[in-house]
């Protein structure tokens, strides 16, 4: 029993995989580092240029260094302020990879509202680099009036067909419902009345033979 027992852990052990997700306190420093670059390169646009060493080949590859330079690149503007960005969660993590949200901050007297981001990092030769960022929530400002958070989906246009779709029922919500109303009530009447038809010809020859 116990040799059983310990093949059944080996096996275990065998199975899981050998670099397990997980990040290290190293980790977690080298990704603080690269956000404290990105997010006033990048997202704030101070000294854009500066991102270009903290991003992914993918990410580069949507942008030349000169418009990298220039502040036209795949990342959407906003005045975060502040100069250390740690206070980010986890929302997926695998091995060489995290999405990870952080919460960010326009200027105090800016009408602007704090934003959640999303961002994804790739772990390539050692240094963890950025794959993407998008504001992924928008929360409102003390004393704006509005208790409302919303997602970066609900400032998306609506079809117009799709309100109408979800406020209005097609006629053939109601014809149907009512051809199969219909056949169940039809249907028990028609055999009744086939039934006693059949009956009542039976009766009329018995009575006919009876005379």
């Amino acid at each position: 029993m116990k040799r059983l027992l310990l093949a059944l852990a080996v096996a275990l052990v065998a199975a899981a995989p050998a670099d397990a997700a997980r990040l290290t306190k190293a980790d977690r420093a080298a990704i603080d580092r690269t956000l404290d670059v990105f997010v006033p390169a990048a997202i704030a646009r101070h000294h854009p240029e500066r991102a270009y060493s903290v991003v992914t080949p993918k990410l580069r590859r949507q942008a030349t260094r000169a418009q990298w330079r220039s502040g036209n690149l795949p990342v959407s503007p906003y005045p975060a302020v502040g100069t250390r960005f740690h206070g980010w969660t986890i929302d997926a993590l695998e091995r060489n990879y995290v999405m990870i949200d952080t919460q960010l901050h326009p200027p105090r007297r800016s009408k602007l509202e704090m934003t959640n981001w999303t961002i994804e990092l790739r772990k390539i030769r050692g240094r963890w680099l950025v794959d993407s960022a998008l504001p992924t929530a928008f929360f409102p400002r003390e004393g704006s009036g509005s208790g409302n958070m919303h997602a970066s989906n609900d400032l998306l246009p609506q079809s117009t067909q799709t309100r109408e779709r979800h406020g209005r029922l097609g006629a053939i919500w109601f014809v149907v419902p009512g051809v199969v109303g219909l056949l169940l009530v039809s249907l028990p009447l028609g055999l009744w009345f086939a039934s006693w038809r059949r009956n009542a010809r039976a009766y009329e020859a018995y009575a006919r033979r009876a005379l």
